[in-house]
């Protein structure tokens, strides 16, 4: 199968579905690997028209629905992956920071984000884990688990805007 980045002019409909979870089974198959290669691949080879790096990318984005995506970890500037991910916020604060998507060129906005979370998911071993995270990283994790339920982040910004012309 064929993976690329999908952008909402062309594949909004599709980019608003929920993603389905991957089977134990199949989280060490040679498809899942494949695909999980294929996601870190993009998103570190991904730069936007405004200079901006990949900080992280869903499955869902290139094509295939499933509850999967890769976060850049600054400590080590590579790519972790996240399969099956379940969220918990830690906390009642929030932070109201600028974010953009790939899969939306061209529009930032500003969104409310908590602060610190928890994430229990799966590595690409089967291994379950746990983790937590605060600021930038979880951030990045929460606009990307949003992705796995159909919701785009001008879906909670009050205010997009255009980067450029394009």
């Amino acid at each position: 199968m064929e993976f690329a980045l999908l952008t909402t002019a062309t594949h909004e409909s599709f980019l608003r579905q929920e993603s389905d979870p991957i089977e134990k089974d199949r989280i060490k198959s040679q498809e899942i690997k494949l695909l999980c290669s294929r996601l870190v691949e993009i998103a570190e080879s991904t730069v936007t028209t405004e200079g901006w790096r990949s900080a992280g990318l869903a499955a869902i984005q290139i094509g295939a629905p499933l509850r999967l995506f890769v976060v850049r970890v600054s400590q080590q500037n590579s790519f972790q992956i996240f399969i099956n991910p379940q969220l918990e916020f830690l906390g009642e604060a929030t932070d109201m920071r600028d974010e953009s998507c790939l899969s939306i060129p061209h529009v930032t906005g500003k969104v409310s984000r908590h602060k610190r979370i928890r994430l229990t998911y799966t590595d690409e071993n089967g291994n379950v884990r746990t983790v937590k995270c605060d600021g930038f990283v979880a951030r990045v994790i929460q606009h990307e688990n949003d992705h796995l339920n159909g919701i785009l982040f001008t879906d909670k910004t009050t205010e997009a805007k255009r980067t450029s012309n394009f």
